[in-house]
């Protein structure tokens, strides 16, 4: 024959529980999943932090970008301008022969005579 404690009673029924030791839980198996955690979440802070250098350095490069193409176009609206004097204008097209006009002529649209 086995003996009791082999096998006990598993049942509820009947059992006084108030008065039942309650199982002390071992720590142990937690501390790792704490230290995993710990980990992981400071290896995701590294990620994020060189994330926002990556972020910090292309933006400045794209500040710089864009400080170099509004100084382009600043100057290409000047040089437009100049182009468009029309002191420079009449001067070159007197060097090309060009006269002022004596006489103007209207060219009226095919539309227009109907």
């Amino acid at each position: 024959m086995s003996t009791p404690e082999r096998h006990r009673s598993v049942s509820l029924i009947g059992r006084d529980l108030a008065h039942a030791r309650p199982r002390r839980r071992s720590r142990a198996p937690g501390f790792p999943a704490v230290l995993v955690g710990a980990l992981l979440a400071g290896l995701f802070l590294a990620a994020l932090r060189v994330d926002i250098l990556r972020m910090s350095s292309a933006l400045e490069d794209a500040r710089v970008t864009l400080e170099s193409l509004e100084r382009e176009a600043r100057d290409l609206t000047a040089e437009v301008g100049a182009l468009r004097d029309p002191a420079r204008l009449a001067v070159l097209a007197g060097e090309r022969g060009f006269e002022d006009a004596t006489r103007v002529l209207e060219a009226r649209s095919p539309q227009a005579r109907r």
